[in-house]
């Protein structure tokens, strides 16, 4: 990446309200995984649960967050 669309990019999120930048890194994180996926070539269901977990707003958990929600949840149920 060029010097300057980083210093572009940087002054945008300076300007954007608090509450947008965690929007602005999960479309960054979100296009840094494409391009993973892309020369990975990830399975259907891979590509499906990443836009699910974008969709839904938890893109950011872990296998180990998913894991203990999981198990919380089970044992919740008990």
């Amino acid at each position: 990446m060029k010097a300057r669309d980083v210093e572009q990019l940087l002054e945008v999120i300076d300007r954007l309200p608090e509450e947008k930048v965690p929007q602005v890194l999960d479309f960054a994180r979100f296009l840094w995984w494409q391009g993973i996926v892309q020369r990975e070539e990830a399975t259907p269901f891979e590509v499906w649960a990443e836009e699910l977990a974008q969709r839904k707003g938890f893109v950011h958990l872990t296998e180990e967050d998913v894991a203990r929600i999981v198990h919380e949840a089970r044992r919740a149920r008990e």
